[in-house]
């Protein structure tokens, strides 16, 4: 966590490869791409400590259910798969009091609703989505 100018910031990178099966280990992929257990619980008891409540959320991909809405149109986004991370993530937007999340795994700039961003080519200033809601 971080506080750029008065806002506390949530930072969690990671996200599932989906072309890892045409890459190749430790060249162009990586198994540890995936934050683990500890690393989970260290930001349970990092967020623990500030009452599970922050000004924004910054991460490289989003929680379980917001894949389907981040996703859709493409083929198969009823069902998306998901892994430790998305459901980990799942639990912070369980628990966690936020203004903004922003995510960029997924290669687009969308506001996917009033409180979650995806991003990719777009700046935007941390509260800031890109269309006005």
């Amino acid at each position: 966590m971080y506080d750029p100018g008065g806002s506390t910031v949530f930072t969690m990178g990671g996200a599932t490869s989906v072309d890892r099966d045409w890459r190749h280990p430790y060249i162009d992929w990586w198994p540890q791409e995936l934050p683990d257990e500890r690393d989970f619980q260290q930001a349970r008891e990092r967020l623990g400590a500030v009452g599970w409540q922050v000004d924004y959320v910054v991460t490289h991909t989003c929680a379980s259910r917001m894949l389907a809405t981040t996703l859709f149109p493409a083929p198969n986004c009823e069902n998306p798969d998901t892994d430790c991370l998305t459901d980990f993530l799942d639990e912070l937007e369980d628990r966690l009091s936020y203004k903004r999340w922003y995510y960029g795994h997924f290669h687009r700039d969308m506001d996917v609703d009033e409180k979650h961003v995806a991003l990719y080519d777009d700046i935007v200033a941390l509260g800031a989505g890109i269309d006005s809601w």
